[in-house]
């Protein structure tokens, strides 16, 4: 099983959170060590994400020790090198009509939202959240909608949990549960089966079931 690391700027930033072992501030992050063989798997919530930033650093300092870590470096320089908006433009004509048909009541001409792990609250964006989250995979994502001729993206950032509202915080814990789960069941296992099957061979049958050696 992977040790799961959660690095944030300022322990203070995982107070309103359930206690784990795993949180580190970055300070710390950069004197651990994990035990040998131990495959290591990192959430990088730290503040700036902009280059050389201490989130960037976290994720440069990461993948240097082969440790898996959200977000990557790849992930960070889409944002610091402006390919979101190449992003925002090739947005696919199908999730282009689905947002239109979820916010069809809405009377607002804005709508802000968050996206963490590709999970909203709005049940509505759940397909678009989801897209989103597989071109930027990044713990959360902070999505702004603008209404002209139609719904489209106006920004999206990385967010900041320290940021988060009570409501924001008790759903994105949920969120960040069940996903820490689904990485522990990505690692691979030395699977015991409770029955093995045997096949009887008669060396003198001129068609057997079975090879001898399988």
């Amino acid at each position: 099983m992977a040790k799961l690391i959660i690095v944030v700027d300022k322990l203070q930033d995982w107070a309103p959170f359930y206690q784990y072992d795993g949180v580190m501030s970055l300070p710390d992050y950069l004197k651990w060590r994990p035990k040998q063989a131990q495959r290591v798997r990192v959430i990088n919530l730290c503040r700036q994400a902009h280059y050389l930033g201490t989130g960037y650093y976290c994720s440069l300092l990461a993948e240097a020790n082969n440790h898996h870590v959200m977000p990557s470096l790849r992930a960070f320089n889409k944002f610091n090198r402006h390919e979101i908006s190449e992003l925002i433009e090739e947005l696919p004509g199908q999730l282009r009509n689905q947002l239109a048909k979820a916010l069809t009541e809405s009377t607002e001409e804005q709508l802000t939202f968050n996206i963490y792990f590709g999970e909203t609250e709005l049940k509505a964006l759940r397909k678009f959240a989801s897209y989103l989250f597989e071109a930027l995979p990044v713990p959360v994502l902070r999505v702004e909608l603008q209404k002209k001729v139609q719904w489209q993206i106006k920004s999206i950032k990385i967010g900041a949990v320290h940021k988060l509202t009570e409501t924001e915080q008790s759903f994105f814990a949920e969120v960040l549960e069940r996903y820490s789960h689904k990485i522990w069941r990505l690692e691979p296992k030395n699977l015991k089966f409770k029955y093995d099957l045997a096949v009887l061979t008669n060396p003198t049958e001129k068609f057997p079931p079975a090879h001898p050696s399988l």
